[in-house]
């Protein structure tokens, strides 16, 4: 008779931690305030988080490489400045004017990755020092192009102002989820699918996880490396159009926001390699919500941001020594 495998629990517990991690919160949250569940609460959970879905995912595609991109949030901010002039300096005041702004953000945003690709993967610079460099870079064109003062859409003069600014308050009828939110949800389901579907995700993963097999086998690594941060650059200058769209306007001060630690933090948290090879969309989203589900908890008891910012630190840690204990016992 065939021996029955006994159920190991810490193994379980380790491999799925941002899960249970995130399912315990959600419990603990919920007791904590009786306004954590409110549909008002989650709905504005969701839309918070739509930007760091987005920045998340290019996060992660950079470290399944094996690098890190340190220019993130530098490069939302630019993404959010770059719609901003684009439509107010432009005189951009058409729907189909918009699209093409958002188009003009996304491809400055890839360019900003492409600078990151070519210095990381051709000229072989140190991930951090290449992407901490741009993001230097970075800060300084927001505030130059806007000589440091904030940048207001014309909303009672523009039609395409007004229907960027309209586009984050817009929620579907019948489950009031908000619009960003799908596309959002739509950027993670591409991203799945390319990940585990087709021969670039595979590829993708396979140069960070065993670099010198993949080039003996005639794959040019260096342009897949670079492709990473391409996308990196793309989703997060689109991560920018969000965070304009919320606040009507967009302000030089948002890259210094911090948002390329969270975007990392989370990918941690997700149960990624440093070292490449390993990472997960949805663990990177999960990691994103557990992220948001203790800023959210802790905004709801008045709690200040700094001991917000120590409670995310210890979780960061907790993160990376279960994902430490998971290695130890593979």
């Amino acid at each position: 008779m065939e021996k029955v495998k006994k159920f190991d629990f810490k193994t379980f517990f380790v491999n799925n931690n941002a899960i249970l991690i995130f399912v315990l919160l959600v419990i603990v949250a919920s007791c904590m305030s009786s306004n954590f569940l409110s549909s008002r609460n989650v709905m504005n959970i969701l839309r918070q988080q739509a930007p760091y879905a987005l920045i998340g995912i290019g996060a992660m595609l950079t470290i399944m490489t094996g690098g890190i991109d340190l220019s993130i949030g530098s490069t939302l901010g630019v993404g959010s400045v770059v719609i901003a002039l684009v439509l107010t300096k432009w005189n951009i005041t058409s729907i189909g004017g918009l699209f093409l702004a958002i188009l003009l953000t996304a491809l400055v945003g890839a360019v900003i990755g492409l600078l990151n690709g070519i210095l990381v993967a051709y000229f072989k610079m140190a991930a951090f020092i290449a992407t901490l460099a741009v993001m230097t870079i970075g800060q300084g064109i927001a505030y130059i192009s806007t000589n440091g003062q904030p940048v207001r859409l014309m909303v009672d003069d523009s039609a395409a102002a007004q229907a960027l600014v309209e586009f984050s308050k817009m929620k579907d009828p019948v489950l009031g989820i908000p619009a960003a939110v799908y596309v959002a949800l739509l950027v993670i389901l591409i991203f799945c699918f390319i990940i585990k579907k087709t021969a670039y995700g595979r590829l993708l993963i396979a140069s960070g996880s065993n670099e010198v097999a993949v080039r003996l086998s005639g794959i040019n690594v260096n342009r897949y490396k670079a492709s990473a941060y391409i996308i990196c650059g793309a989703l997060s200058a689109t991560a920018g159009i969000f965070v304009t769209s919320r606040a009507a306007s967009a302000t030089p001060s948002t890259t210094g926001g911090g948002y390329e630690l969270d975007a990392i933090a989370a990918v941690v948290i997700g149960g990624a390699n440093l070292e490449g090879g390993k990472a997960s969309v949805v663990n990177t989203i999960i990691g994103i919500l557990i992220m948001a589900v203790i800023g959210n908890i802790m905004n709801l008891m008045s709690i200040a941001a700094y001991p917000q910012k120590v409670v995310k630190g210890i979780i960061i840690i907790v993160a990376v020594l279960l994902k430490s204990l998971g290695n130890k016992k593979a």
